[in-house]
This record gives structure tokens, C-alpha cells and sequence, in this order.
């Protein structure tokens, strides 16, 4: 009996209602819906399913494309949502309207591989997304620096990425845009970290002459060369490659990078020494063809000589 009212009294109706009624009878409408965009322009720009735990993926894909969700919906609330995997989402794809998008918080299922695709595939919209974006807690609590899986999951999602400088961070999961809040990868370990605005997991050490990068955990392995400052008034923020050749003026820099300059200059003469003795044994080599290459000269002479006497 309701399906033969028109779309703008269904509106009427839908506006009476509390957010999370307005979306069961979302639900309950699209059930009856026979067509993609029928019940555009009912439910407004806003749909609320936070109190209804047991929308599946099936349902929720009905609902966005009954609504025109694509080219109408702004704000999807999907916080309570625990049986949601991500496939409902699809006709969202693309969109140039949706601004927010609260993923369950409980995200046992739901699937960060089918998620942020969808929202990188929403261009102009992506990014504005993905800053007020939140992880789930099942996604926020693993620890991609010891789970090599989860951390490609999310080193894929950084690469298809629009611009170059925008990235996921590693550790808080907070979206980085090369704004108020960057992000940079470490160069030993590959985790790309936060290092600027609200927050710094990574707290880099970076050496401003060859711009060698190392987050904090790495910083401080013996084999990893970080960029060291003193403070000092002539002081940089260098490596013990770079402060060897540049930081000349600060003795208190110089005696910081010590240790490591003189292990590099020990190694650096350990290959002198091999270049070396191989030089010579090549020189000797040269020498000893040289002298046969004069004996021979002289046989061919004397071979000559002896014809021509002949």
C-alpha cells in the first residue's frame, strides 16, 4: 500500500522520523524497490545505521542503490554495523558526494582490501574521506611492524594513492596528506610513519645533506648510520657519511659520529689496502708482459738479421 505513494510524500514521512528509523525504513522500502535510483530524494543526503547490527552487505547494497546513493548520499553511519564486509559499500563507488563514512567499530569482518579501494575510487572525494576516516578497532589494534601481511595490506592501499605524498601512516592509522599532518617511509625498515602536525610515530631522524631517513626504533640500531645533531651553532642534522665531509666545524658533532666514522674509516682503508695490493700485483703482471713482449721483440730482430744475412 505504501509503494503507491510518490517519492516527495515518502519524504515527508522519512523527515518525521528519528536517523536510525528513517534508515529501517530505508531498509524496509528498498526491499520493495525494483529499480536502481527509485527512491531518490527520500531519505535526503544523510542515512544512519548505527543501531542495526544485523544489516548485511546484501541489504545495504539495496539500500544505496534504491537512494541513488552515488550521486546523493554525503554521510553513511555504519558504526554498529558488525556484519558489514565491505561489498555493500560498491555503489558508492565513484562517488562525488559522500564526505563521511563511519566504518563499524567492531571490524572483525570487515575487509580493508574492498574498503579503501572503494574510497581511493572516489577521486576528488577520497581524501577528504580518508582524513576523517577511523579504523576499526580489529584493524587499529594490529601491529604492522611485526605483521608483515597487514603491512603490504596497507603499503598497496599507500601506492595507489592519488599523490605522491599521500599516505596511511603505519602505527596511528591516521590518513597523511602533506598538509598539517605528513608522513615519511624509513628507509631500513619500510614503515611508513606520521612525522609532523598532531602526531609523530615515527619521528624520523633525517640527514639533511643526503636525506637518509630512519624512524626512531631504527635510529637507534647499531648498524643503522642516523642523522646526529649537538645543537651546537654550527651543527646539522647529519649522518656520519655526510657530518665526515661537512660538518667539519663542530667538534662536538664530529666526536658524537666518532665511533661509526672510524669503523667507516677502518673499512674505507681495509678496501684501500685491497685496491692496493691488487694494483700492484696487476702492475707486476704489466711488467712481467712488458719484459716478454720485449724478448720477443728482439727474437723477431735477430730472426730478421739472420734472413738478411742469408
Amino acid at each position: 500500500m505504501i509503494r503507491i505513494l510518490a517519492n516527495e510524500q515518502l519524504a515527508v514521512i522519512a523527515s518525521y522520523l528519528p536517523s536510525t528509523s528513517r534508515a529501517s525504513f530505508a531498509v524496509a522500502l528498498s526491499a520493495t524497490s525494483s529499480s536502481s535510483g527509485e527512491l531518490s530524494g527520500v531519505f535526503g543526503d544523510e542515512l544512519d545505521f548505527t543501531n542495526i547490527p544485523e544489516l548485511s552487505d546484501d541489504v545495504l547494497r539495496g539500500v544505496l542503490l534504491s537512494i541513488d546513493a552515488k550521486n546523493e548520499l554525503k554521510t553513511l553511519r555504519l558504526e554498529g554495523c558488525s556484519q558489514i564486509i565491505g561489498h555493500g559499500l560498491e555503489p558508492l563507488r565513484e562517488s562525488t558526494m559522500l564526505e563521511r563514512l563511519d566504518l563499524p567499530r567492531l571490524g572483525h569482518v570487515l575487509s580493508i582490501d574492498i574498503v579503501i579501494p572503494l574510497i581511493v575510487s572516489m577521486r576528488n572525494q577520497c581524501m577528504k574521506l580518508l582524513r576523517n576516516l577511523r579504523f576499526p578497532e580489529e584493524w587499529a589494534s594490529r601491529d604492522a611492524r611485526n605483521d608483515q601481511a597487514f603491512r603490504e595490506e596497507l603499503e598497496r592501499i599507500n601506492q595507489i594513492l592519488p599523490g605522491e605524498e599521500d599516505r596511511i601512516c603505519f602505527q596511528c592509522y591516521n590518513f597523511c596528506d602533506d598538509g598539517d599532518d605528513w608522513a615519511a617511509q624509513c628507509n631500513n625498515c619500510g614503515m611508513t610513519l606520521c612525522d609532523g602536525g598532531s602526531g609523530s610515530c615515527g619521528d624520523f631522524k633525517w640527514c639533511e645533506r643526503c636525506g637518509s631517513c630512519y624512524c626512531s626504533v631504527c635510529a637507534q640500531l647499531d648498524d643503522v648510520d642516523a642523522a646526529v645533531c649537538c645543537g651546537g651553532d654550527h651543527c646539522h642534522d647529519y649522518c656520519s657519511a655526510c657530518a665526515a665531509e661537512s660538518c667539519v666545524e663542530c667538534d662536538d658533532c664530529v666526536k658524537s659520529h666518532g665511533p661509526k666514522l672510524f669503523a667507516k674509516i677502518k673499512e674505507k682503508s681495509a678496501e684501500i689496502i685491497a685496491l692496493t695490493n691488487e694494483s700492484e700485483e696487476k702492475a707486476a703482471e704489466i711488467v712481467a708482459l712488458t719484459n716478454e713482449n720485449e724478448k720477443l721483440r728482439k727474437e723477431i730482430e735477430e730472426l730478421r738479421k739472420r734472413k738478411r744475412d742469408d
